[in-house]
């Protein structure tokens, strides 16, 4: 229902006719009486639907909270709801209505106003309620509702939560019962509240029942105490059908189990195809590896025929001379090879370089840079780090890149390079040079390193021949392949 000022003051005129009895619950009207209505709380909870709905609500929600607590919580509760009662009008502004007395008096003058003043002059009536005072009263006993009911558990709360037409139709029952006399009088009887009356009669049926009188029903008692022989009836006919559903039902499951045996020799099928695709794939990725190998193969073995013919040609122009010596190794029975350069940079340094089999299959180059005037002099180095000499590095063709040569024994010898086999970087197979250049105190020093020149090929020759006896003895047990 939509109020309007007009309308609200067309019901407060209407108020004074209103006239039905209390002794019983009235559909859509609240738990007060609205027979003498006097201020405007009463008035809106008998003229709007929607609020004699919140009032019966609240009227739940008080009752069952009001037997689950002792008599001074009782009495503590009843001060309270008066004092929100009482509240109502203010929070709310709600405007005061007049006595029948105020109201005739008011519309004598008014009708004295218009002989004196004419017909056309508006004459103040009294303040309007308006939706804005609806929506606050009926809020307002919401939330009150749902107060009461966040301090309920249990039984007190499923019954909080019924209508009032379910509270008068379990008092209906309790009376065709024989638990509450039709001619009991008070609150709590016949008008859909569930006063003391009305709780006494469901401790007398919860006690026919055997079970403990705590005056809340419970689902069941709920259900047994509504209970009619129409709805008995009712009740086989529901499990007449609940049978007829579950025998339904296991038909639905065998032919859902067929369906499924059918559908899994599909998956079954599927899965065949799939694993035979999965072969497939698995072959191809296979045949793609050993292909992807072969090139690689083929593009190393290409890197050793340009690294030949390259370092063939590099040695040939070198301008530093390598030396070759060989001592006697008794404890392998091999000759331990080393070959030297010395190598000036014409402005007073010079680069010892000796170039050894370290371990086996691996080649280490060291130069020791000294001046030429002084060699017992330490050769100044710049940006010297612990364990470090910065400078320059050229592999082959490629472009030089900066590098903190590893320094050996003393301040001026560093490690130039470290050559194995199969290493992609520096390779004894790919690498026909080196170049180290580091900044001197007696100017740049450029270090070279023929890989093809023929003593230094002598000393990679018989380092790989130590490295297949060593392997041969068993002496490197993670030896890596080499390249076929």
């Amino acid at each position: 229902m939509k109020i309007t000022p007009t309308c609200i003051a067309a019901l407060l005129l209407a108020t004074t006719s209103v006239s039905y009895s209390q002794s019983g619950y009235v559909s859509g009207q609240p738990s007060i009486d609205c027979t003498n209505v006097h201020n405007t709380v009463a008035l809106i909870l008998c003229s709007v639907p929607e609020a004699a709905q919140a009032d019966w609500d609240l009227n739940s929600a008080s009752w069952a909270l009001y037997f689950t607590v002792n008599d001074a919580g009782r009495r503590m509760l009843d001060l309270d709801q008066q004092a929100w009662r009482q509240s109502l009008d203010r929070i709310c502004d709600l405007p005061r209505q007049l006595t029948q007395e105020e109201q005739a008096g008011q519309a004598m003058g008014q009708a004295f106003g218009r002989m004196f003043l004419g017909p056309g002059i508006r004459i103040p009536g009294p303040q309007p309620v308006t939706q804005a005072h609806v929506n606050c009263v009926l809020n307002a006993y919401h939330a009150r509702a749902a107060m009461l009911r966040s301090k309920l558990r249990g039984d007190p709360l499923a019954e909080s939560l019924l209508s009032a037409e379910r509270h008068a139709e379990l008092q209906e029952a309790l009376a065709e019962k024989g638990f509450l006399r039709s001619d009991q009088v008070g609150s709590g009887t016949h008008d859909g509240e569930f006063g003391p009356v009305t709780r006494q009669a469901i401790k007398q049926f919860q006690q026919s029942l055997g079970a403990a009188p705590s005056g809340f029903l419970s689902g069941a008692e709920r259900t047994a105490i509504l209970e009619s022989p129409a709805e008995r009836e009712a009740k086989a006919t529901r499990l007449a059908a609940e049978a007829k559903a579950k025998q339904d039902a296991e038909d639905a499951r065998l032919e859902a189990e067929a369906k499924a045996k059918q559908d899994a020799q599909i998956a079954a099928e599927r899965r065949a195809a799939q694993a035979a695709a999965e072969a497939k794939a698995k072959q191809d990725a296979e045949d793609a590896r050993l292909e992807a190998e072969a090139n690689a193969a083929r593009e190393w073995r290409r890197k050793i025929d340009e690294a030949r013919i390259k370092g063939g040609q590099y040695a040939d122009k070198s301008e530093f001379k390598w030396s070759l010596s060989a001592v006697d190794n008794p404890m392998t029975d091999d000759k331990d090879y080393t070959v030297a350069s010395a190598q000036p940079n014409g402005t007073g340094a010079i680069a010892n370089v000796e170039g050894t089999c370290s371990k086996p299959g691996r080649v280490t180059f060291v130069a020791t840079l000294n001046d030429v005037t002084d060699p017992n002099s330490p050769l100044g180095l710049p940006d010297f780090a612990p364990g470090y000499i910065a400078g320059n590095k050229r592999i082959n063709d490629d472009p030089q890149f900066p590098v903190r040569f590893p320094a050996q024994k003393f301040r001026n010898s560093i490690l130039v390079s470290t050559l194995l086999s199969l290493d992609p970087a520096e390779s004894i197979e790919t690498t026909w040079r080196v170049l180290a250049s580091v900044e001197t105190a007696r100017g740049r020093m450029i270090i070279q390193i023929p890989m093809f020149n023929t003593n230094v090929q002598k000393l990679l020759i018989a380092c790989g021949k130590q490295y297949e006896n060593t392997k041969k003895r068993g002496g490197l047990a993670d030896a890596p392949n080499r390249q076929p």
